[in-house]
């Protein structure tokens, strides 16, 4: 008498959904070890739809628990904080470089297809940064002079602060209008660090063009 082989149940690839009563494939189901066939009672859709029903019927509570936890664990969530920028800084660097030709390619592509709203872009953010745009100007004639040195729009402001507002040759007022000037000018070797730089009155800077600083405190009668 031959024993008849076991057959092993056919493993079904569809489920139905505890909530909403839908037949679907088992892809629409995330896992769940706690039942029997390792899937979640509901579709996913259902799921989500839950969780959401959920966290706004206990929004406050729920951000309460954030705040306490933020607060318990500043100093932990700061570092975290740190080594993502970190990792995200070099992941973005080797991004850049690697395809650094290819960005190039495609930033010249857009600026082709777009000319009027860059143009237009640039004309209004020169508008709003106008300082900016003269630090850009002057680092770039260093650069093209050899000169050593490079300063920022924060520099300025500074300047601005440490002077009074006033021209540091005349003293006069230059909230309004003002000049920056190289102490030491280029075209004599001086830099372009802030360290070598002053701001003047637009009559000064034009009337000391670009003599040596010592001349030019001379022909006013400062330095004898």
């Amino acid at each position: 008498m031959s024993i008849p082989a076991q057959v092993t149940p056919a493993v079904s690839s569809v489920k139905i959904c505890a909530k909403c009563g839908e037949e679907k494939p088992l892809s629409d189901f995330s896992k769940d070890r706690k039942n029997k066939d390792g899937m979640d009672r509901l579709c996913k859709c259902c799921h989500s739809e839950k969780n959401k029903a959920f966290r706004e019927k206990n929004r406050e509570t729920i951000l309460a628990k954030k705040a306490a936890y933020r607060l318990a664990n500043k100093a932990k969530l700061a570092d975290k904080c740190k080594e993502y920028y970190a990792r995200s800084k070099v992941v973005r660097e080797n991004y850049l470089l690697r395809n650094k030709d290819r960005l190039r390619e495609l930033q010249a592509a857009y600026r082709e297809k777009n000319k009027d709203k860059v143009k237009e872009r640039r004309i209004t953010y020169e508008a709003a940064n106008l300082e900016k745009k003269s630090v850009r100007e002057r680092n770039r004639r260093a650069r093209k002079r050899n000169a050593e040195g490079s300063h920022t729009a924060a520099d300025i402001q500074q300047l601005l602060v440490l002077q009074k507002n006033k021209c540091a040759s005349c003293r006069k007022p230059i909230s309004s209008s003002y000049h920056v000037d190289h102490v030491m000018p280029l075209a004599l070797g001086g830099g372009n660090g802030k360290d070598n730089l002053q701001l003047l009155c637009p009559h000064c800077n034009l009337s000391k063009h670009a003599q040596h600083p010592v001349e030019f405190m001379q022909s006013r009668g400062m330095l004898l």
